[in-house]
């Protein structure tokens, strides 16, 4: 695939797998903090042909993962209220709360919805004035100008039957969180490149230097974390 491949190019891979072998002096322990950087990893084999030198912390993970379950509870109590519909992103139907998931309650009878996008929920909302159409909106920095911009465009038509139960989580504050941790053991992060295309990368310039842990930011495909990870090792 055009654009793609040369991301995927075994013998760039190779070549960036001795780099790393020459510059890890020691053992280190790095952490992807993105889920579609981890599925990468491990569907690739990195992370089994880097053992030796590199070991891989996978978190704080998917931000659909780390959905607090007393947001998940509210959201199944709210699906059960007459006029009102509950629509969110198809993988969150399956993520357990403390009673069940979200399909669970669709099967009770409850009316839960999936969308592809925060503006198909304002639509639903538009085309159905008879009910309260609520978006669960969760994700980490990258999802939440999404819902943002279906809050303003809700605004804009007039509706008033819709709202959002909010459960957007950030990156930095779950790493700040962990190397205050007593018994953390991280010594490098792989950030994740959507996130940061958001926020900048400022902050986590400025996280590095007063942990004095270096970052590095890639994205999703081998040679992207490749080399992110001789990049930290290189420091």
């Amino acid at each position: 695939m055009k654009y793609v491949d040369e991301f995927r190019d075994p013998e760039a891979a190779q070549k960036l797998i001795r780099a790393i072998r020459r510059a890890a002096s020691r053992r280190w322990v790095l952490m992807d903090v993105c889920g579609g950087q981890t599925h990468s990893l491990l569907r690739n084999g990195i992370e089994a042909v880097l053992d030796e030198c590199i070991e891989l912390v996978h978190g704080p993970g998917c931000p659909v993962c780390v959905t607090a379950m007393e947001t998940l509870d509210f959201a199944q109590r709210l699906c059960q209220r007459r006029g009102l519909i509950l629509t969110s992103f198809g993988d969150m139907l399956r993520v357990p709360g403390s009673r069940g998931t979200l399909l669970d309650c669709r099967a009770q009878g409850g009316r839960v919805q999936v969308v592809y996008s925060p503006l198909d929920a304002v639509e639903l909302a538009r085309q159905s004035p008879n009910d309260q159409v609520v978006f669960l909106g969760v994700g980490f920095e990258t999802t939440a100008p999404a819902t943002a911009l279906a809050i303003l465009q809700a605004e804009s038509l007039g509706l008033e039957n819709f709202s959002v139960l909010a459960a957007h989580v950030r990156v930095l504050p779950a790493m700040e969180a962990l190397m205050q941790m007593p018994e953390n053991r991280v010594q490098g992060f792989l950030a994740a490149g959507h996130v940061c295309s958001v926020t900048g990368f400022e902050q986590y310039a400025e996280f590095a230097g007063r942990h004095q842990t270096p970052i590095a930011i890639a994205g999703f495909e081998p040679l992207d974390l490749l080399e992110a990870i001789k990049t930290v090792v290189d420091l």
